[in-house]
């Protein structure tokens, strides 16, 4: 009898558990499609290869500028040692005279350019250089 009642009540719980409310399901509202502006055609033009520049070799670098002669000659001594070709000039500026230590030929931009970092990292006897544009 005990097994009967625990049955039943078992059953109750079920259906009485089973009678809560129901979710209602909200109506989907219909989602709004926009239609694609058109699209306008891109003309790809084609590219303009432009002339290459190439570089005159009318540059010259100038390493050292010092009123000491010995100066500038010890430095001519060590640089030809190395393998380079310089040239020494004089100039007076502001009624003092100047000896200037050049590499001679002429070189592009670049080349001076190059040739001056590579003498500066290289002999660590140049503190700074100059590129000139000769005249």
């Amino acid at each position: 009898m005990k097994k009967v009642m625990y049955i039943i009540l078992l059953c109750l719980f079920i259906i009485l558990g089973s009678c809560g409310k129901k979710e209602v399901e909200k109506p989907v509202e219909p989602v709004k499609t926009v239609a694609p502006e058109p699209v306008e055609e891109q003309v790809i033009e084609p590219i303009k290869e432009e002339p290459v520049v190439i570089e005159e070799k009318d540059y010259q670098l100038q390493l050292v500028a010092s009123k000491d002669i010995y100066i500038v000659e010890d430095t001519q001594k060590v640089l030809s040692r190395h393998g380079y070709k310089t040239s020494m000039t004089k100039r007076n500026k502001d009624g003092k005279l100047f000896h200037r230590l050049r590499i001679t030929g002429f070189l592009t931009y670049s080349e001076a350019y190059d040739l001056g970092i590579r003498i500066k990292n290289r002999l660590h006897l140049i503190a700074d250089y100059w590129i000139e544009k000769v005249k």
